[in-house]
C-alpha cells in the first residue's frame, strides 16, 4: 500500500503567500498525493515538516482522504521571515514537495535619506511625516535611531524628528489594535524626495491614498 504515493503537491490555500507575524494569524496548507497513474492516493500517510521560531523542525503526521488530500492549519510565527514547509512520505525519501510562507511584520516600514532636501522640506538632518489635517492619528513611530514618538494629531510637533547624524534612515510606524493613521500623503510637498522605499505595508489602513506619493521621485515600492 505504501508504494501508491508517486508524487506529492503541497500548496497554500489562499490568495497570497504571506501572513502577518502576530502569533495568531492562520492559513491552511493542503497536501495532495498521487499514485503512479497520477490518480489520487487516498488513505496514505504523509508528514509535514514544520519550522519554528527557534529553528527547530516539528513533524505533523496526516492521512490523505479519498481524494488524496490532507490539510494542516499553520499558525503564524512571531518572528518575521521566510519559512519553508516540506511534505514527504514516511516510506520514500524520494517523494517530497515544499512551499515557502512569508511571515510579515505588522509595522509600516519605510526608508528615507535625510540629505535629499528640496524646497519646503525639513532640514538635512530631519524627517517630517506627511500627515494631513482632518484625519485621525494615534500611533507610535520608531525613528530608527533608538528613539520613538507617540503621534496623536496631524500637527503633532513630534511628527518631525531631528537626527544626530544625517543619512539613510529606516522608519517603522507601529500600529496596534485601535490605533489609527488615516492619511499619509506627500502631494508634491514636504519631504517628498527624502522617502526612498516602502519596505513593508504592515497593518497600515488609510482612508485615502490620493496623491500619497505624488512628487516622490526617489521612492521605490518593492513591498508586497
Amino acid at each position: 500500500q505504501f508504494s501508491k504515493i508517486a508524487s506529492l503537491v503541497l500548496e497554500r490555500t489562499g490568495p497570497t503567500s504571506y501572513i502577518y507575524a502576530d502569533g495568531s494569524s492562520t492559513t491552511t496548507l493542503k497536501v495532495t498525493a498521487y499514485d503512479s497513474n497520477n490518480d489520487p492516493a487516498g488513505g496514505q500517510r504523509v508528514e509535514i515538516n514544520i519550522p519554528t521560531n527557534g529553528g527547530e523542525v516539528l513533524v505533523e503526521r496526516l492521512t490523505t482522504d479519498t481524494l488524496g488530500e490532507a490539510e494542516w492549519t499553520v499558525r503564524s510565527s512571531t518572528t518575521v521571515g521566510t519559512y519553508s514547509y516540506t511534505v514527504g512520505s514516511p516510506h520514500s525519501d524520494e517523494v517530497s514537495n515544499s512551499v515557502d510562507l512569508y511571515f510579515l511584520s505588522l509595522d509600516f516600514i519605510t526608508t528615507w535619506n535625510t540629505e535629499n532636501t528640496s524646497a519646503g522640506s525639513s532640514d538635512a538632518d530631519q524627517i517630517t511625516l506627511p500627515l494631513e489635517n482632518g484625519y485621525s492619528y494615534n500611533f507610535t513611530v520608531d525613528w530608527g535611531d533608538s528613539t520613538t514618538s507617540e503621534i496623536t494629531a496631524w500637527d503633532d510637533p513630534d511628527k518631525t524628528h531631528t537626527y544626530a547624524e544625517a543619512g539613510v534612515k529606516t522608519i517603522r510606524i507601529i500600529l496596534d489594535v485601535g490605533d489609527s493613521l488615516q492619511s499619509l500623503a506627500f502631494r508634491n510637498t514636504g519631504d517628498r524626495l527624502k522617502i526612498t522605499s516602502v519596505d513593508n505595508w504592515g497593518r497600515l489602513s488609510v482612508v485615502t491614498m490620493y496623491e500619497a506619493f505624488w512628487g516622490c521621485e526617489n521612492v521605490q515600492i518593492p513591498a508586497i
